[in-house]
């Protein structure tokens, strides 16, 4: 491949990979789904299946949550053709979970990886064909004092939300998947 072929390769990859750890954290089902090609698998830690079983699962997962952060760190990206590629993206996730009794929450951190296999079919974008989530450990811990009040928000600080209502949709313009 040519250099500018394969910087273009990376670059389009590591967009899809982004936009599905955004689309995850807003809810927007739709946005992830347009990560993977129809026929793709993922190995999710305790859900192994296709791209609809994903996203029940994720929307299962998410219940009660009050905010959840996909931050990706390094990003190895193994362009092997015009139509294959390899990566491996190191994925920390911070979520907040308002507990049964509605009065007390707690933080989950995992730690793993994302290991994907990407391909470009018939001329068209890179998406994932296979995931498989590597982990490498997590934490959970009760929420101390100050924002553990479900809903409890400061005055005057702009706050991440679920769906079409977060900002980054209203603000940079970007497409929310409904």
């Amino acid at each position: 491949m040519e250099l500018l072929d394969l910087l273009a390769a990376e670059r389009e990859i590591a967009a899809v990979l982004r936009r599905y750890a955004r689309s995850a954290d807003r809810h927007d089902w739709e946005g992830v789904r347009s990560c993977f090609h129809p026929d793709a698998t993922d190995d999710h830690l305790d859900y192994k299946g296709d791209i609809d079983g994903l996203i029940a699962y994720l929307a299962e997962r998410h219940v009660g949550l009050e905010q959840s952060v996909h931050q990706l760190g390094n990003m190895d990206i193994e362009v092997r053709s015009p139509t294959s590629a390899v990566s491996e993206t190191y994925c920390l996730t911070a979520q907040r979970r308002i507990l049964e009794d509605g009065r007390s929450a707690e933080d989950l951190f995992v730690f793993s990886r994302y290991i994907d296999v990407l391909e470009r079919r018939d001329d068209g974008p890179w998406l994932i064909a296979e995931r498989a989530v590597a982990m490498s450990f997590s934490r959970t811990e009760p929420v101390g004092q100050g924002f553990a009040d479900p809903g409890a928000r400061p005055e005057g600080w702009v706050m991440g939300m679920f769906g079409a209502a977060d900002p980054v949709y209203a603000q940079l313009g970007a497409r929310w998947h409904s």
